[in-house]
């Protein structure tokens, strides 16, 4: 009976936090990017209270995976550990898919949707007016659609680095068998899983800004919505087909871990500049 009124004190410690401290994690951001910018809550409304995903976890699943590589060089017989769960992997790595995919398509929904209401309702021009530049209400339309789906990221993130872990280093070892490429394929499989895990979010970003490229651009909801789709959909089928290309293990190294970070990069600052020149119009 007497931990009840400390216990109290937690909740009412922990409730406080929630109410009033999350929003801090805003500072981290610049400006266009905040949940507090009027142009993200505009368009976030009641999802504007969302959690950043834990990196912890993420970490100590790298660093685990890392010690396993180890043991895998020192004892072989460990790499049935690292083989074992690509069974499990073959039933939940099509959900993860799934998921993503899905994550993808409501943030293309969101986006587009958004720039493109803006012309259909005519509100375009009180945007215009407000004391924002082109190029920071189009940041803010991005960031608002990548704020939306923040909690998937977690899920999402958590994810690729519980089953990429497996899948990747079954893909390397085949490639690269150990007896003729010693450490090659460890090495590989361990630079392509950090890769992933930069990805996730690095993609979410890109696909947010593709739509609300084709919102400034098409102006109507539908049609923004089916460019979007296309452009992100033929996106991932031409970075895919990199992995077919027969080359060496340092140009494997390059389409595997490098180009999928600096690609969506690329098309995040090209998407960014045709909405500013869409938006001027």
């Amino acid at each position: 009976m007497d931990n009840f009124p400390q216990q109290r004190d937690v909740a009412r410690q922990i409730a406080r936090r929630i109410a009033h401290d999350v929003p801090n994690i805003d500072l981290l951001f610049p400006s266009w990017a905040r949940r507090k910018n009027p142009l993200v809550a505009r368009e976030l409304g009641e999802y504007w209270r969302v959690f950043l995903p834990e990196v912890r976890p993420l970490v100590l699943w790298v660093m685990g995976y890392g010690a396993l590589l180890v043991l895998t060089l020192i004892y072989p017989i460990f790499t049935l550990a690292v083989i074992l769960p690509v069974l499990i992997g073959g039933i939940v790595f099509p959900f993860m898919l799934y998921q993503y995919a899905v994550n993808l398509w409501f943030i293309l929904q969101d986006t587009s949707y958004s720039m493109a209401r803006e012309y259909e309702n005519n509100t375009i021009d009180l945007i215009r007016v407000t004391p924002y530049t082109s190029r920071e209400i189009i940041l803010s339309k991005i960031a608002a659609g990548v704020w939306r789906r923040m909690d998937v990221l977690s899920f999402l993130s958590l994810f690729t680095a519980v089953l990429g872990m497996p899948i990747t280093i079954i893909f390397y070892l085949n490639a690269y068998p150990p007896e003729l490429y010693p450490l090659l394929a460890h090495g590989l499989s361990f630079v392509a899983v950090i890769s992933y895990l930069i990805r996730v979010p690095l993609e979410m970003v890109m696909v947010s800004a593709v739509g609300v490229w084709m919102g400034t651009a098409v102006r109507t909801r539908q049609n923004a919505l089916s460019s979007a789709v296309f452009l992100v959909v033929f996106y991932f089928l031409l970075l895919n087909m990199l992995r077919f290309i027969e080359v060496d293990w340092m140009m494997r190294l390059l389409l595997d871990a490098f180009v999928p970070l600096a690609l969506p990069l690329l098309v995040t600052a090209g998407c960014v500049w045709g909405a500013m020149q869409s938006l001027k119009a």
